[in-house]
């Protein structure tokens, strides 16, 4: 059979991508050898009728996509591209498949350590890109669209796939300055953000009541240009609202396909606790995350809600691991921060 023949290539590409990546992949770890073409060719089914990857991830993407499962193939090609486009290159007539081989993405990726998300089974990055400096009504970074996406770019660059945002970030500003700069790219990454805090005077335009949650996704979604959000968490205890209502509301959006995992942030042990029993017992979607404060001089999570989280199998989000800066490495016994600064001493 000629494994390289239009209408063979048009069969697969059609109809039978996923099996033929199986199969190859199966065969191969079991040592049975086969012609290389059939590895190009079913590499290249999948990557062109589900990703149209480039030539020097399609392999890898492959195995990863037929192994782990869809979401993880690709950032499995990423990471493996480059060597096994120096094994198989030549092939496709690539003399220096080694040295085309090292994109800019494979190099990042290839450092780049990976685990799951919570209980869930979402592969992403040990490292978050965070966009609270997105925007300027904050005050923490007013960067613009031009920064905003240059950042990002370098962020997927070095392997990171994980980026986290909130509606409340600079009222809406970050969110829609980050849906710019996923253009095209939405679907490489996993996408966070969060809803509670105030968005506006009314009184309605906070909390986490089903019309204001209800309100705040549909906000979201329309300012980072997607229809779905893969986290979607609840910045804050809301003492105001029904917890039942809350997490109703939460289970709402699983099953409308808008939000396909839910998280909390910034909650007390007890809270936290509270519901997660509530949500088992009234058999809604669990929360699988927790993004909380933890840096070396902050390590309050450890006294009591680290243990909740392990017990409970949430993934720990860790935000400000450098003390908001304190811990980049500007500041010393010799080097104090400057007066005035936020770090500055209090005087008396």
């Amino acid at each position: 059979m000629d494994f390289l023949g239009g209408d063979w290539v048009q069969h697969v590409l059609a109809n039978y991508s996923y099996a033929a990546i199986f199969v190859v992949v199966m065969l191969e770890s079991a040592g049975v050898p086969l012609p290389g073409e059939t590895i190009l060719v079913s590499a290249a089914a999948y990557a062109g009728h589900e990703h149209s990857l480039d030539i020097r991830y399609v392999i890898a993407a492959a195995a990863g996509g037929a192994i782990f499962g869809d979401n993880v193939g690709f950032w499995v090609g990423r990471k493996y591209g480059t060597s096994l486009l120096s094994k198989w290159g030549h092939l496709i007539g690539d003399d220096d498949a080694e040295d085309r081989g090292r994109s800019r993405a494979a190099e990042g990726a290839q450092e780049m350590k990976h685990r799951t998300l919570g209980h869930t089974g979402l592969i992403v990055s040990e490292v978050a890109l965070g966009s609270m400096q997105f925007g300027g009504k904050m005050n923490m970074g007013n960067l613009g669209q031009q920064d905003t996406t240059r950042m990002v770019k370098l962020a997927l660059d070095r392997g990171i796939n994980l980026i986290d945002t909130a509606d409340v970030y600079s009222l809406g500003e970050s969110e829609t300055l980050l849906g710019n700069a996923l253009k095209g790219i939405r679907e490489e990454i996993v996408l966070a953000t969060k809803v509670r805090l105030p968005m506006g005077e009314n009184f309605n335009w906070s909390g986490a009541t089903r019309v204001n949650i209800m309100r705040e996704v549909e906000g979201s979604l329309r300012r980072l240009q997607t229809d779905y959000i893969d986290l979607y968490q609840v910045h804050g205890w809301d003492s105001n609202t029904p917890l039942e209502e809350t997490l109703r509301t939460l289970d709402d959006l699983v099953r409308q396909g808008k939000v396909r995992y839910v998280g909390l942030s910034n909650l007390m042990s007890w809270q936290a606790a509270t519901a997660v029993m509530l949500q088992e017992r009234l058999g809604l979607e669990k929360y699988v995350t927790a993004q909380m404060y933890y840096s070396l001089v902050g390590r309050g999570l450890e006294h009591e809600f680290q243990s909740f989280a392990e017990y409970h199998n949430i993934g720990i989000l860790v935000w400000s691991p450098l003390a908001g800066g304190f811990l980049a490495g500007k500041y010393s016994r010799d080097n104090p921060p400057p007066g005035g600064s936020r770090f500055a001493p209090q005087q008396p």
